[in-house]
């Protein structure tokens, strides 16, 4: 995976920036180095595969709705049970465990979304367990929604060999479902009817009517299933092909990941496009997209080496730009988006740990100017990017919020900021876009040396011809001169502490620099705009 750098540099003498503006500035702390910096999701922090494309980071908490404009429908995050079990990895907690599961739901919704579809195994299993504690969490969040899925790896399908029984399975399973689940006031409802997704199990497990199916299939009745079932679900295969299919074993579908098998570098995106297409051809069927970051099954024992890589965060906004391209205008008639996966580690999917743009940042300063550039400076890497954060501090850990600049930006003016003498530390954070990496560099010292007070003109004023300007410093040197510079040229010195003159000026926009030094050949400069009438 390829990994870029942001440098941060700061000028030296020079003023190089156009724009002055004596800005106040609160020092009052907000947040933290270790605020910046720490893992802020419902990962464990103990878990990671970066061969995978698992890596742990601070992760932009801006809402996913902000990639989707035009849609106002739900969002809900694909959340697999099996951890703590003894079949699969350790990821560093338990899907039963209470804690966590408030954690995780905290966490999905502090990216944007609406609730969470549970892939489950049938009763009795591991993951029935969690999905009961699921139920009753959910509880404490308002407006919070789940739904189950039901898995084609059921333990009770999966005992199955013969047509008869694996029918008697899944009508076992989904009465369960209802009679467990549908009466939760946070089960996820479309048009009415409580939903069941279904993981492969049409593939798995077809009607007769079905005219593509696994090689291994076991046919089943699905009238006979359909009129054995409580609770009226609406019942939502995986994939385009279910839009199709025979009614009887889908009312819909749920978009999922698109994998070529031959090229790991191949985001695919045709699956999108085709889910979206059929979607809007069969509105008369439930229809839930999808997003995702990339793909990789190697940590699973039972790996098929599928993978698609995640571009370093390309790939998982190529997704939401790829179903709004697609859908255009139409993009609410989709019942729900989803995001797949919220923790699927071992097939290396999860949301949960954020998304790996490769970005470091480094920075240092020289007089006055901020700047920072990004290496390599891609159009791809940019795009991670929702912007950045310049922080002060007074310490070096707390920090206050000195100023917010797009994702164009790369440099800053430090004169135009109204700060008393002090030894202050700078740093820049690159926020990503939702659910992607977040980065603040080191700090960088920027001392400001004398205490200037600008009686006149006040930044961004409209005067008149001549303009007064007198300005006071105070240091813990003393004062050796001030000089003032107008649209770049000095074209006052006063001795001392104080400046005070008045001059003619030109009607139009101008910006003005003071320039302070003191005994020791130390300078400290700030400055503003004026337009002169």
């Amino acid at each position: 995976m390829r990994r870029t750098a942001i440098i941060i540099l700061v000028a030296t003498t020079a003023v190089i920036t156009s724009a002055y503006a004596q800005i106040p500035v609160d020092l009052t702390p907000t947040t933290s180095v270790t605020a910046e910096t720490k893992i802020n999701t419902s990962a464990s922090g103990t878990y990671s595969d970066p061969s995978a494309g698992t890596t742990l980071g601070n992760v932009s908490k801006l809402p996913l709705r902000q990639l989707l404009p035009g849609y106002h429908g739900k969002i809900y995050a694909s959340v697999v049970l099996f951890w703590g079990s003894s079949k699969h990895i350790n990821v560093g907690y338990s899907a039963i465990d209470p804690a966590q599961v408030d954690r995780q739901i905290q966490d999905i919704i502090s990216r944007g979304m609406d609730g969470a579809i549970l892939d489950w195994y049938g009763a009795g299993s591991w993951q029935e367990q969690a999905a009961e504690v699921w139920k009753q969490e959910v509880l404490k969040f308002p407006n919070f929604e789940f739904a189950i899925q039901e898995d084609q790896n059921s333990h009770t399908l999966k005992a199955c060999t013969t047509s008869s029984c694996a029918q008697k399975g899944l009508i076992s399973d989904l009465n369960f479902i209802a009679s467990h689940y549908f009466n939760s006031s946070r089960y996820i409802h479309i048009n009415g009817r409580p939903i069941i997704a279904m993981f492969d199990v049409d593939w798995y497990y077809p009607d007769p009517s079905a005219t593509l199916f696994a090689t291994t299939a076991i046919k089943i009745d699905w009238t006979t299933v359909r009129a054995s079932i409580s609770g009226n679900p609406l019942i939502i295969q995986r994939g385009p092909l279910a839009l199709a299919e025979p009614a009887i074993m889908s009312d819909g579908a749920f978009s999922w990941i698109g994998i070529n098998k031959l090229d790991p570098f191949d985001e695919d995106l045709t699956y999108l496009t085709r889910f979206d297409t059929t979607a809007l051809a069969t509105p008369a069927r439930a229809a839930i997209g999808s997003v995702y970051k990339g793909f990789n099954d190697a940590p699973a024992s039972w790996s098929q080496h599928r993978i698609v890589d995640q571009h370093c965060g390309k790939l998982w906004l190529d997704t939401f730009k790829t179903n709004v391209q697609t859908l255009g205008s139409q993009i609410d008639q989709l019942d729900g988006i989803q995001v797949a996966t919220w923790n699927d580690y071992e097939e290396a999917t999860t949301l949960e740990t954020g998304v790996d743009n490769c970005l470091s940042i480094n920075a240092s300063v020289k007089g006055t100017q901020l700047s920072w550039a990004t290496t390599p400076s891609t159009a791809d890497s940019n795009a991670t990017l929702s912007m950045f954060v310049v922080y002060i501090s007074n310490d070096g850990q707390n920090l206050a919020q000195l100023k917010t600049l797009p994702r164009s930006a790369r440099r800053l003016d430090l004169t135009q900021y109204a700060l008393p003498a002090g030894n202050y530390k700078l740093f820049v954070k690159a926020r990503g876009q939702p659910s992607i990496f977040n980065h603040l560099s080191a700090s960088v010292s920027f001392p400001v040396y004398a205490n200037l007070t600008v009686t006149s003109p006040k930044s961004n004023q409209v005067v008149t011809s001549p303009v007064p300007f007198l300005a006071t410093a105070t240091s813990s040197a003393a004062i050796t001169s001030i000089a003032l510079k107008i649209d770049g040229k000095t074209v006052f010195t006063a001795s001392g502490s104080t400046l005070s003159t008045s001059l003619p000026l030109s009607p139009g926009p101008h910006k003005y620099l003071y320039i302070v030094l003191d005994q020791l050949g130390r300078t400290t400069s700030q400055g503003g705009s004026i337009t002169v009438q």
